[in-house]
């Protein structure tokens, strides 16, 4: 398993606040979110692997599409590849916090070793 730290240093893809509409008030982000679209999978526990889709990532979490409903508080293991380093899958364990129609945000929570998006 790798330990991954995001840091992100140059846009890749356009950000979310860069969008037409204005910034919400309610986004109190730490870490600005950018565009984030690969294939990646998850696992539960000891369960089968199963494949979903990124939406954005910053250095503290991601929005995934899920193919199914999780509770807040479950830790998922997750595994994607950052753009560039295709030859270093990365797999890292983040917990999910909300769940919206199955598109869902986590918060990583084993801290990543330094890697550039």
């Amino acid at each position: 398993m790798y330990d991954v730290k995001i840091r992100i240093t140059r846009p890749w893809g356009k950000r979310k606040s860069d969008s037409p509409q204005k910034k919400k008030k309610s986004d109190r982000r730490k870490y600005p979110r950018v565009d984030f679209i690969r294939k990646a999978s998850y696992q539960l526990s000891k369960s089968s692997r199963f494949g979903i889709f990124t939406q954005d990532i910053s250095q503290t979490g991601m929005c995934l599409l899920l193919d199914n409903e999780v509770s807040p508080g479950i830790i998922l293991e997750l595994n994607f590849e950052l753009p560039g380093q295709s030859y270093k899958p990365i797999d890292t364990l983040a917990e999910v916090i909300w769940q919206d129609n199955y598109l869902t945000g986590v918060k990583f929570i084993s801290s990543p070793t330094e890697s550039t998006i």
